[in-house]
């Protein structure tokens, strides 16, 4: 089962490529036709489904407080 789902995100992720180069060239000839100063973005143009899956999420780095307990936690352990 693992490699039918390996098989499946890799073939997703290619349509997925597909379909962001396909909306990429539809916005430069969009764009090349519309007046000076005004613009359309790809996602304006076309919405795609992995690019809310693709988003990143908010990352929350670690404080100097949080990283000096965690180091006090770890420093008596010996390596083996």
């Amino acid at each position: 089962m693992a490699e039918l789902d390996f098989i499946w995100y890799g073939y997703r992720h290619k349509e997925e490529q597909e379909w962001v180069r396909s909306r990429w060239q539809t916005t430069i000839l969009v764009n090349m036709q519309l007046p000076k100063g005004k613009k359309v973005k790809p996602t304006e143009l076309l919405d795609l489904d992995c690019d809310k899956r693709n988003k990143k999420k908010n990352v929350r780095i670690m404080t100097n407080e949080e990283l000096e307990e965690v180091l006090k936690k770890y420093e008596n352990i010996k390596p083996v």
